[in-house]
């Protein structure tokens, strides 16, 4: 799955905010995955999402992002 999708991101459109997105949403389905089993939280589809927002809104006030990585939009 990471394979496909890796190879299918353009060099040129490699810095762009949607080539880490998938890997987001998989790092916080992960993580709500880990806490459901093991600290009793419940499971949420929708605050997976969040958290992914949350993430790239954090990351964006921390002025980690640049207009190249909006290129394209």
């Amino acid at each position: 799955m990471f394979l496909s999708w890796f190879l299918s991101i353009r060099i040129q459109s490699s810095n762009h905010v949607m080539s880490i997105v998938p890997v987001l949403i998989c790092w916080f389905l992960r993580k709500s995955r880990n806490n459901s089993q093991f600290k009793d939280a419940r499971f949420v589809a929708q605050g997976v999402i969040g958290q992914v927002e949350t993430f790239l809104q954090q990351f964006g006030m921390a002025s980690k992002f640049c207009l190249k990585h909006f290129h394209s939009d």
